[in-house]
């Protein structure tokens, strides 16, 4: 579970210093799951499943920081239902876009290791 956990993390880091250079993260930003992923694979050397693995952790992780930032960003928003809806299906949205891409990264990682 270490590894996953390590894996994750070392994934969510690269996608957010993805989308840190400007004008760069209009390329890097929507990019950054995949190669997250695939840092974080490589890094732990993953498996096919434990790629699944990595990119749910990498989701959930996800989602858990964008409802922080958005309860914090949105603060006026939360104060009615249809704000903490609004919270939670744009942060699930973003985590499942995380997740789906940092698993796809981390099984290209996995693939190519695997060679």
């Amino acid at each position: 579970m270490g590894s996953i956990l390590k894996a994750s993390i070392i994934g969510i880091f690269v996608f957010v210093v993805a989308c840190l250079p400007p004008i760069l993260h209009f390329i890097t930003g929507p990019l950054g799951p995949i190669i997250g992923g695939f840092v974080g694979g490589t890094v732990v050397k993953a498996t096919p499943r434990l790629a699944l693995a990595i990119g749910g952790c990498m989701g959930g992780i996800g989602i858990f920081v964008c409802i922080g930032g958005l309860a914090v960003i949105m603060n006026d928003f939360v104060q009615d239902a249809a704000g903490v809806l609004q919270v939670v299906v744009v942060s699930s949205v973003g985590g499942l876009y995380v997740g789906l891409f940092g698993g796809l990264g981390a099984l290209i990682a996995a693939k190519l290791s695997r060679k």
